[in-house]
């Protein structure tokens, strides 16, 4: 938990950023870009919250709450246990959500309503964010979750959004 962060004014004025431990590194890391991609990630659950039904609330919650662990895992946490944990959580309730959905039959269009639109773009962040972190050396078991994440998303869109 960070309890007195205090941004350095100019600091990555030379093109590079803090990861953990003090570590410099380039701006154009694929560290830094597979976070700043879970970054946006976790701020379109947050909109994802206030516009879908209570009812899928907590979810996202612990969902933004995962990814702070995997962006700290990318940034040099070693934390794999943890991730693999919050990845087994997630498989049971994708399983709990899919027991009674009945069979797709066509591709989904985004747009029935404001709050299935917005899961959808979430979905659609964390895939991207998923396919960079596969370019991350040791990120393994971070590109799991962002893949089961993206499950959970669209099952969100496919059950609560009606």
């Amino acid at each position: 938990m960070l309890t007195n962060f205090k941004p350095a004014m100019g600091s990555g004025d030379d093109g590079t950023t803090g990861l953990l431990l003090g570590r410099r590194v380039s701006k154009t890391d694929v560290r830094v870009k597979a976070n700043a991609l879970i970054d946006e990630l976790t701020a379109w659950l947050g909109l994802a919250k206030t516009k879908g039904p209570a009812s899928s609330r907590d979810g996202l919650e612990a969902a933004q709450k995962d990814l702070f662990t995997l962006a700290a895992h990318i940034a040099g946490l070693d934390n794999s246990k943890t991730i693999e944990s919050v990845t087994r959580k997630l498989e049971k309730e994708i399983t709990r959500l899919s027991e009674n959905l009945p069979k797709l039959k066509s591709f989904t269009v985004p747009g029935k309503t404001e709050a299935e639109a917005t899961l959808h773009l979430a979905r659609a962040r964390c895939r991207s964010a998923e396919i960079l972190t596969w370019h991350v050396k040791k990120a393994k078991p971070c590109a799991v979750y962002l893949n089961r994440l993206s499950d959970y998303l669209f099952l969100l869109t496919q059950i609560s959004c009606k």
